[in-house]
């Protein structure tokens, strides 16, 4: 197929003894550093297209063929041939529909059901999830229903900062405003969602204010004044400069990681002012930031994670989109300046389990076509690939998340 999604992971050392680094990345448990659950209910095609293409926002009322032909024209390209792939190794029974689909649009028209989804989960060989639950949650599973269906995991989770802000807007009096956002974000950081503990914060301010204003911490009397300015729609989607500051400092306080999504998205992030060295004065506080998907910003991220210890970066979402050649090549751009510790595994799985189970698997090639290339040209041995894939794959998430790192199984 030239994409390298076919066949086993290709053996690149030559023949000598000891299986290549590429086999061990295939194999190796992953942690993933950023995702989110399953759609609860029914897919239908402008679900399915959002989670797989970000081309447009969950909803309803939407004319449905004009979605499934919006949909057929998006699966006329590799991430469809990525599907039907799946399918013919993963949906080889009855509750999966045709296990072989001639094309992507057979793959959609035949689409497994919830075994198959459970399947693809335990698929990724993922041993904990660190689970944003703050997107379309009305829609989405609970971290527990989750858990559920990905057998034998766990999860930790992060708390969206700007739907704890919206809710608490809508609650009550502007003057009071900083009080009551302290209050709910002590609550939501201390309860955990289901009995899943929260292990850091997430902002998004990538698709409402951008990276570009005044990150300094405002005063309570100038977020009340800021919150006094919005309207109805401002405090159903959050985009106030002034309030955003005041959250983020909010969460900073803590000294868990929070997370900024970074460039890569759908149509409404503002890929053109999310330059993460523009999150300079918020890194020089010290608390840990992880920097999301960071394409097509990589080269920046890389160098603010070589540049401040307290950055750490992953390519999630990009790396899905990017095939495996393409995320080879982002892995190995991140690589040439990001300190080995620093880098971290993440699928961006959302609403569906085809981006997980894809997220997992195209990162494991890609990573693995790297670590064999690098072992080749002398770059590093094979024990050193395989501590750098560990690393990369569940090692420092789980230092970073302060997660208990199970025994293996024997």
């Amino acid at each position: 197929m030239g994409d390298g999604m076919s066949g086993p992971a290709a053996r690149r050392d030559g023949g000598a003894a000891g299986p290549a680094p590429s086999a061990h990345a295939m194999r190796v448990p992953l942690v993933d550093a950023h995702a989110h659950t399953l759609y609860r209910g029914p897919v239908d095609a402008r679900l399915f297209t959002q989670a797989m293409f970000l081309a447009d926002l969950p909803g309803s009322g939407g004319d449905a063929a004009r979605d499934e032909r919006r949909l057929e024209r998006l699966l006329d390209g590799w991430l469809g041939c990525a599907l039907v792939r799946l399918a013919r190794a993963y949906g080889d029974d009855a509750d999966s529909g045709t296990s072989s689909p001639a094309d992507a649009r057979a793959y959609w028209r035949t689409r497994g059901g919830r075994g198959y989804e459970d399947r693809l989960l335990r698929a990724c060989g993922v041993r904990t999830w660190v689970l944003d639950t703050g997107a379309a949650a009305d829609v989405m599973e609970t971290p527990r229903g989750f858990l559920a269906r990905a057998a034998g995991s766990r999860a930790a989770r992060v708390v969206r900062l700007e739907t704890v802000a919206e809710r608490v807007l809508q609650a009550g009096d502007d003057a009071t405003f900083p009080g009551r956002f302290r209050d709910a974000l002590r609550t939501e950081s201390a309860a955990g969602d289901d009995g899943v503990p929260v292990v850091g914060f997430k902002s998004v301010a990538a698709y409402r204010t951008g990276f570009a204003i005044d990150w300094s911490r405002p005063d309570d009397a100038h977020v009340a004044e800021a919150v006094a300015r919005l309207d109805a729609s401002g405090r159903a989607r959050l985009a106030d400069p002034t309030v955003e500051a005041f959250t983020v400092h909010e969460a900073l306080r803590y000294g868990l990681p929070v997370q900024f999504h970074v460039g890569f998205g759908d149509a409404e992030a503002r890929v053109h002012d999310v330059d993460p060295t523009l999150l300079e004065p918020l890194v020089r506080t010290g608390t840990p930031i992880h920097l999301l998907h960071c394409a097509p910003y990589e080269r920046q991220a890389a160098w603010m994670c070589a540049t401040h210890p307290n950055v750490v970066m992953d390519l999630s979402l990009a790396v899905m989109h990017a095939g495996v050649q393409g995320a080879r090549a982002l892995l190995e751009r991140a690589l040439q300046w990001c300190p080995f510790g620093q880098l971290l595994y993440a699928s961006d799985g959302f609403g569906v389990a085809e981006t997980h189970a894809l997220g997992a698997l195209i990162w494991r090639r890609a990573v693995g076509a790297l670590a064999d290339d690098w072992t080749a040209q002398g770059v590093w041995d094979a024990a050193q690939a395989s501590r750098v894939i560990d690393a990369l794959a569940h090692g420092n998430a789980e230092r970073l998340y302060r997660l208990a790192c199970p025994q293996p199984r024997g």
